[in-house]
């Protein structure tokens, strides 16, 4: 769980970043004490957990845009639409990312870490 969680935070400072580029020193910084703070949680286990929460945020970000493209084979996106209309009728959704930011996030985070 600490390490989806660590993936999801990442991939939502990822998005910011694609977003917002005046964000980027911010949003790494935040980054590296995320993954600071992996290893701090149970060192022995989570060795090379910076690695592994990259690989979870690249397969995070994959289903974000599976799911904001509609196709694919995940079992979540027939309801992707609904879920985003039912936020931003609420107000609470600004704005959702675009799949242009989430395929460049996903790009980013490839080239950030490489290979999963």
């Amino acid at each position: 769980h600490v390490l989806l969680a660590g993936g999801a935070l990442s991939a939502a400072l990822r998005v910011m970043e694609v977003e917002t580029p005046s964000l980027r020193k911010g949003c790494r910084e935040a980054r590296e004490a995320i993954f600071q703070d992996l290893t701090v949680y149970d060192p022995e286990k989570l060795r090379g957990a910076e690695q592994e929460a990259l690989c979870c945020e690249e397969e995070l970000l994959d289903s974000w845009l599976t799911c904001a493209e509609g196709h694919g084979n995940l079992e979540w996106v027939a309801f992707y639409p609904f879920i985003e209309d039912k936020f931003r009728s609420r107000g609470q959704l600004r704005g959702v990312a675009s799949k242009d930011i989430i395929a460049s996030a996903l790009r980013a985070c490839g080239e950030a870490h490489g290979e999963c």
